[in-house]
């Protein structure tokens, strides 16, 4: 590798968590759709510059989840399902915690290394995934893509993260995500990455072949 690894940061759903697909699949057949098409029409390309989807605009802090909620059961209805997206609050309220993934983060603080937290969020989930981690003692740095109004993957968050961290070069810093399209952003700016999956004791495997050496 050829640095020496200085920071790790981590996503929040399907890495600190499990993976949202069972609890996303709920909240589509709910409104009477395919999941398939459902999560392509709301969610779409998973794509720095996808700025016109509402639900990115939520999680860059520009749109609230009510605004969000009345654009989807207006575009619902003209497809024929009844949505409701301001479900989406349950579906990370349901999410559960990865407590080896999380132990593994305490792990990584006590031996030095800095740890953040970089997740795209909307505002009013916030209560949710918070009551959940003890973030303080977790994570150097927490960075929420509402707060800062920029979203994972644009490369702007990532060197907003790596800043905060104290100015750790990228290349001496490790991102894990369950989203490869968040991974390519975080490689754009130098970064090493590691994809979560659903199975945790593997996904923290590869982590720690990166940071071992340090």
């Amino acid at each position: 590798m050829g640095q020496t690894i200085e920071a790790v940061l981590f996503d929040y759903g399907g890495v600190l968590t499990e993976l949202p697909g069972p609890s996303m699949r709920l909240l589509a057949e709910s409104a009477g759709a395919d999941p398939a098409e459902f999560f392509e029409f709301f969610f779409g390309a998973y794509a720095a510059d996808a700025g016109d989807r509402p639900l990115h605009k939520v999680e860059r802090g520009e749109m609230t989840l009510r605004e969000l909620d009345d654009w989807g059961r207006s575009e619902g209805l003209r497809r024929g399902w009844t949505v409701n997206l301001a479900g989406l609050v349950e579906v990370v309220a349901r999410m559960p915690v990865r407590p080896r993934m999380v132990s593994y983060v305490s792990e990584l603080r006590e031996r030095g290394f800095r740890t953040a937290l970089v997740t795209n969020t909307a505002r009013e989930f916030s209560d949710s995934w918070r009551s959940k981690l003890d973030t303080d003692d977790l994570f150097n740095v927490v960075v929420a893509s509402c707060d800062v109004n920029v979203r994972k993957p644009d490369p702007a968050i990532y060197e907003l993260a790596l800043d905060r961290l104290g100015s750790v070069p990228p290349e001496r810093a490790v991102f894990i995500d369950d989203m490869a399209g968040n991974l390519d952003g975080a490689r754009s700016v130098g970064m090493h990455t590691v994809l979560a999956d659903d199975d945790t004791e593997a996904a923290i495997d590869r982590l720690e072949s990166l940071v071992r050496s340090a």
